[in-house]
């Protein structure tokens, strides 16, 4: 049995996307501020980093990719100077 209060939003499907837009009194029902926060909240807890732009009728989030363990470590090796 689940527990808890249902999910009003599809994060992974929204997530999956490189951004999108949230529309005011069609796809949320508070006010833009506390959806963004919604929003950052959301990505928070799935390691995803986003920025939101307000607009005049809504939100627009865009989504930066996760990148995996191995492509950062070899990102860092690849820049970091010899000693």
């Amino acid at each position: 049995m689940k527990r808890g209060r249902p999910r009003l939003y599809d994060w992974d499907v929204w997530f999956a996307r490189q951004s999108f837009a949230l529309r005011r009194d069609k796809d949320y029902f508070c006010s833009s501020l506390s959806m963004a926060q919604q929003v950052r909240d959301a990505a928070c807890r799935r390691g995803i980093p986003v920025t939101i732009e307000e607009t005049s009728v809504g939100l627009f989030v865009h989504v930066f990719k996760r990148v995996s363990a191995d492509a950062q470590a070899r990102f860092q090796n690849s820049t970091s100077s010899p000693n």
